[in-house]
């Protein structure tokens, strides 16, 4: 017989998938979307260096 505590168990990754599906469905609610609306994510992510650029770099310098 297996253990009441089995029968109720679930895994991280479940809960997880859950967590972000009610937080998708209250940002799409909160921006006015339809639940049937599809949304495209676009992250296409690409190093451009770090800092920022001395105004002498830029031609601003005097």
């Amino acid at each position: 017989m297996e253990a009441k505590s089995r029968s109720y168990s679930t895994t991280f990754a479940a809960l997880r998938g859950e967590r972000a599906e009610l937080t998708a469905a209250r940002q799409s609610e909160a921006l006015g979307l339809a639940a049937d609306d599809a949304v495209t994510v676009l992250n296409d992510w690409r190093y451009a260096g770090r800092g920022q650029l001395s105004a002498d770099l830029i031609g601003g310098g005097r």
